[in-house]
Order: C-alpha cells, then structure tokens, then sequence
C-alpha cells in the first residue's frame, strides 16, 4: 500500500482540509502577555525580539511583534502572564519551538504564529 492510499483513507475518516478551514489541533486563549524571543539568523547571528502574545494554546502561540524571525526559523520563547487578582500573580512560560506562519502587513499587524509546547518557570507574586 501506497502513501498516497493512505492519505487518502485519512481524507475519507477526516474530511479533506478546505482552504480557509481551521486546521489547528488544540484551542486557542485570548491571553496578553509580554513575551522575549531568540533565534539564529541564516547567517549565524544570535538575533532577540520582544512582543506581545494575542493568543496562547497548548501547543503554540501568536506574537505580536515588529521584530519577527523568518518562516521555520527555531526559536525560544519566554512569556510573561499575568493573573489573580489585579494581576498579582506572574507565570512565565518557557519553550523552544519552530516558527509555522508570519504575517507582515502593517495595517493588519505584524507578528508570527509559533508552533511550541511550553513549561510553566514558575509563579511569583509581584
């Protein structure tokens, strides 16, 4: 059997994927938090950004930023969350992933979905 005869299959039980179609897995939260971000350039260079998270999931995140690495560019994240209370308490989530859409339109808003799974670096009250 064919890869091809298994793609098929799974079009068959999944339905094919249509343009415009959510493909994501996992859901994703409407939440803000400042994020720090590195990459290496094609060239070699350590390069650093910083934004704003517009939505998180257990699986990714979108940054708003001006700073924005290339397409399957691997990166390491470091975000800054805020909750309880008047914000009293901060967690900081911390991942290394890869780099899965950009967008760069200035009017619409620039920034990069990254694919990651993030680990808690712990909550401290501010």
């Amino acid at each position: 059997m064919s890869n091809e005869d298994d793609i098929g299959r799974f079009e068959f039980l999944a339905g094919p994927i249509l343009p415009g179609q959510e493909r994501r897995m996992n859901t994703r939260y409407p939440i803000q938090g400042s994020v720090c971000f590195r990459w290496i350039s094609a060239a070699g260079r350590a390069l650093a950004g910083v934004g704003a998270t517009r939505d998180i999931s257990v699986s990714g995140a979108f940054i708003e930023s001006r700073d924005v690495p290339p397409l399957d560019a691997e990166v390491t994240v470091s975000a800054a969350l805020l909750g309880g209370a008047n914000d009293y308490l901060q967690t900081r989530l911390v991942g290394a992933g890869t780099v899965c859409r950009v967008e760069m339109d200035e009017e619409l808003g620039m920034g990069f979905a990254v694919s990651v799974v993030f680990r808690t670096d712990g909550a401290s009250a501010q």
